[in-house]
């Protein structure tokens, strides 16, 4: 029971607040979810120091590894016409390729494919092909209609395959630009490149503006801005970003002073008013 009225007290407490703390409660909300929309639409001028350990990010490389999958797959099938691989007397299904991983680092975007390989129908075996393309070098070219982009992807050593290209290999160089010989022109789809991109920003410069998650971020933000918490594992880093920042901060501070000062002065009103009460009181005669 005693707890049951531990938890009503608050609530009652709440209920007899002044008609302008109310108002102050409902303007210290809009404001964190005003400035969240701000924040929001200014990508790229916040800096988020942990997106690479959230579990979030984990889920959107797993999102982008059945992709790409999908993706290396219908490209196979559309330049073969099969889904059947051969080399050097093996035979295989990409369609039943798995992606192993899909990771990247300052400078390269790289996968592994892992593939089930049949000789004769009888020796099975298993193989993998890596691949990587560096950001700093990509090789974008626009194929219209599509709105496909063309990576240039470069494999590792595997001696099932002496000729990689023929296994993730819809188009050649000709005509792109200088690629190296041994360099696989790749197309991506629009949304996919987009992924890719988002992903490697947010892992390796903070900026998580194109993965899950961001608007979360965004108003936890804004949240700890406003009640000048300010953890720092996301700050501005830019003058625009700073102002706005700083004015939310300074915001929370005015509506907060103002919201106490609400209620002393309703304090205050009460005890005027029992005290007004207790005179009129103590003045009226016995009868």
């Amino acid at each position: 029971m005693r707890l049951i009225l531990s938890v009503l007290r608050p609530l009652t407490t709440v209920a007899h607040l002044p008609a302008a703390s109310y108002y102050l409660i409902i303007m210290y909300v809009l404001a964190i979810f005003i400035f969240a929309q701000i924040y929001y639409k200014l990508p790229g001028e916040f800096y988020h120091g942990t997106t690479k350990y959230e579990p979030s990010l984990k889920d959107d490389a797993a999102q982008i590894r059945d992709h790409l999958r999908q993706e290396i797959v219908a490209e196979f099938l559309k330049k073969n016409g099969t889904v059947l691989i051969q080399s050097e007397g093996w035979k295989g299904d990409i369609s039943k390729t798995e992606m192993a991983y899909f990771k990247v680092d300052d400078a390269t975007i790289s996968f592994r494919l892992r593939l089930t390989l049949l000789r004769n129908d009888e020796m099975q075996a298993r193989t993998s092909l890596t691949a990587s393309w560096p950001v700093e070098e990509r090789l974008i070219v626009g194929l219209p209609p599509n709105e496909t982009y063309l990576v240039p992807l470069s494999f590792s050593e595997n001696k099932v395959f002496p000729n990689k290209a023929k296994v993730v290999y819809p188009y050649d160089g000709d005509g792109v630009g200088t690629v190296p010989t041994d360099t696989v022109m790749f197309p991506l789809s629009r949304p996919l490149y987009g992924d890719i991109t988002g992903f490697w920003n947010a892992y390796n410069k903070g900026q998580p503006a194109h993965v899950s998650g961001y608007y979360a971020r965004i108003l936890y933000l804004s949240a700890m801005t406003i009640t000048t918490v300010g953890y720092g594992d996301i700050v501005p880093i830019t003058p625009r970003a700073r102002l706005y920042v700083a004015l939310e901060a300074i915001l929370g501070i005015i509506l907060i002073g103002l919201f106490v000062n609400s209620l002393f002065q309703h304090r205050r009103s009460d005890k005027r008013g029992n005290a007004k009460l207790l005179e009129e009181l103590l003045d009226t005669p016995l009868p």
